[in-house]
């Protein structure tokens, strides 16, 4: 039974797993059997884990989405109320003035 050596192990953590690749093609590497599956198996692994999160545009529009959703619920829509109470009552675009003095 092959054993996976400290010199591919090295190599893995120096260079990664596409790193240790292209030092096998250049002949930089000797890999035996189960070091060669185990390689393919990192690679594979890392082109899986590829996720939303590596995605810059769609970071930019997560985080974009979640200030939006922030600043609507800190707005505050008592004072549109109160216009749209005040413009229905008094019949024409009402001051500042009109608005607060309305109460509530």
């Amino acid at each position: 039974m092959e054993k996976i050596r400290k010199q591919y192990y090295d190599a893995i953590k120096k260079y990664g797993a596409k790193g240790t690749l292209e030092m096998y093609r250049d002949n930089k590497i000797e890999l035996n059997n189960k070091e060669w599956d185990n390689l393919h198996k990192r690679i594979q692994r890392e082109e899986e884990e590829r996720t939303i999160w590596q995605n810059p545009t769609i970071m930019a529009f997560i985080s974009c989405c979640i200030v939006v959703l922030i600043v609507s619920i800190f707005a505050n829509v008592d004072n549109h109320e109160k216009i749209k109470k005040c413009n229905e009552t008094k019949g024409h675009q009402c001051s500042r003035y009109e608005i607060e003095s309305m109460g509530d």
